[in-house]
């Protein structure tokens, strides 16, 4: 069941999500995440990351997406 719009996730909701952007910011992959830290599927990982980012102060999520960005470069200049 969801939570009332406005009330703060339990803390061990918190927890996990930390750690999925932990392990996100390490370069893991969404079912890589989702095995360690025991979501059902990728898709419950990559949904934590998500609600984890919309909370992230707005540096810290830039700072992600500057990390996702220069592995995705990397990437595409290795083919």
């Amino acid at each position: 069941m969801a939570r009332p719009k406005g009330q703060a996730p339990k803390p061990e909701v918190l927890q996990k999500e930390t750690q999925v952007v932990a392990l996100r910011r390490e370069g893991r992959t969404w079912d890589q995440i989702a095995q360690i830290v025991g979501y059902k599927d990728p898709s419950g990982a990559h949904s934590a990351y998500m609600r984890a980012s919309a909370r992230v102060v707005a540096e810290d999520v830039e700072a992600i997406r500057q990390i996702e960005t220069e592995r995705l470069d990397m990437l595409q200049s290795a083919y």
